[in-house]
């Protein structure tokens, strides 16, 4: 009985949440996954009717590779190492294949109407999120958005 439960719950937990028609879904991420891995996930999501936003999350060192030298290289998890003896040689090759990899983000978002934006951990966390509240109220004209209350109510704005 007890096994019962136990496994019910973890079933419960690894279920898919399912997302409402017409729902807003915001995606947080470095997107550096495998592009495959990424649209799928993403025109899941888009097949189930949700708008959505796409913003990926770097460190500058992530777009421009700014080492010199012998490098090392970790994994996320550290599991893999990988040690570059003069990485500078590696720039070019590196940065086309970074480009190509958010051209390729940029048409999927693109494709399926939702909007793409990359925000770099050197800058403010608080600007994509004034930028998605400004889409957001804005619209780009499209109907979800428009004749909507403002999301935001402001002190001065409690009077009125």
């Amino acid at each position: 009985m007890i096994l019962r439960r136990r496994r019910s719950a973890r079933r419960r937990r690894a279920e898919k949440a399912r997302l409402t028609r017409f729902s807003c879904t915001i995606l947080f991420s470095d997107f550096l996954d495998p592009i495959a891995k990424t649209r799928a996930h993403v025109e899941a999501l888009a097949a189930e009717g949700t708008a959505g936003h796409l913003v990926q999350i770097l460190d500058p060192a992530e777009e421009t590779l700014p080492y010199e030298g012998r490098t090392e290289f970790l994994s996320p998890s550290g599991g893999e190492r990988w040690i570059a003896d003069r990485v500078q040689s590696l720039r070019g090759q590196y940065k086309e294949r970074f480009e190509a990899h958010r051209a390729e983000l940029e048409e999927l978002a693109k494709r399926l109407g939702w909007s793409f934006l990359v925000h770099h951990t050197d800058r403010l966390a608080s600007e994509p999120l004034l930028t998605l509240i400004m889409r957001f109220e804005g619209g780009h004209g499209h109907y979800r958005w428009q004749d909507q209350p403002s999301v935001l109510k402001f002190a001065s704005d409690a009077s009125t």
